[in-house]
């Protein structure tokens, strides 16, 4: 046999040869090249699938974060609610007090009135007795 038609045959036994194990060809043929005019339809189809992937990942995750921030802002009202009423509550714990201490110095300032009216009438009524002669009664 001449060269050519044993490397001929040797070319024809690689593009046949099956791998035992698979059954498929160990040296398959070049896929042919896509159409231009199928691969642009799928690119688009690709394209807009991967945007719509991408836009329900932005939903969910904006979705997630205004849970979240109701959330928040849930506790945040509470703690505001509570902090409110302790400050009433504080401040009309002070008012009560201050109340208080007016009422005690408006009285500490009437029996300083009394003691002094009592005291003003006892050195009249001396005056009186000590002008009649009677300075013991």
């Amino acid at each position: 046999m001449s060269d050519k038609t044993r490397s001929g045959e040797a070319a024809g036994a690689t593009t046949t040869a099956i791998n035992p194990r698979t059954g498929q060809l160990l040296h398959p043929p070049p896929t042919p090249p896509l159409d231009p005019k199928v691969l642009a339809p799928q690119a688009r189809a690709q394209a807009n699938q991967q945007k719509a992937q991408a836009e329900a990942i932005h939903q969910q995750v904006k979705v997630q974060a205004e849970i979240e921030l109701a959330r928040m802002k849930t506790e945040l009202d509470a703690k505001m609610a509570l902090l409110n009423a302790h400050l009433k509550a504080a401040i009309e714990t002070l008012k009560m007090q201050r109340a208080h201490a007016r009422h005690e110095i408006n009285f500490a300032g009437a029996e300083l009135g009394m003691a002094a009216a009592a005291a003003n009438h006892d050195a009249k009524v001396r005056q009186t007795n000590t002008a009649k002669g009677n300075p013991d009664v």
